[in-house]
């Protein structure tokens, strides 16, 4: 699973506890600029699809701090997400063109 959105200086130490509340996590990886900055974005994986499914649940928009609300969802790869973005922008289109047709 990808999440994002959340203070620059956490680290998969801030993520543990918080992510082990759902189930077994079996791999945890937060990417990192350098030391003590990450880039804003990591990785997770559950033992059990159920415990992902329950932490998306719980986890997403959760808020941890006035300027931070956590996303969390499936990881997609990219020739995924490029295709979704492709039938919602021509959803949108086909809307628009209908939305002006009534004018």
């Amino acid at each position: 699973m990808y999440f994002k959105n959340f203070p620059k200086n956490w680290t998969e130490e801030n993520f543990k506890p918080l992510f082990e509340k759902h189930g077994t996590v079996t791999s945890l990886k937060v990417e990192m600029e350098d030391e003590s900055n990450n880039k804003g974005y990591g990785f997770v994986s559950f033992e059990l699809s159920e415990s992902g499914k329950k932490a998306i649940d719980e986890l997403n928009n959760y808020k941890i701090d006035e300027q931070h609300t956590l996303y969390i969802g499936r990881f997609e790869k990219k020739s995924e997400r490029s295709k979704k973005l492709k039938i919602e922008m021509s959803k949108g289109t086909t809307e628009k063109n209908l939305n002006k047709s009534n004018l």
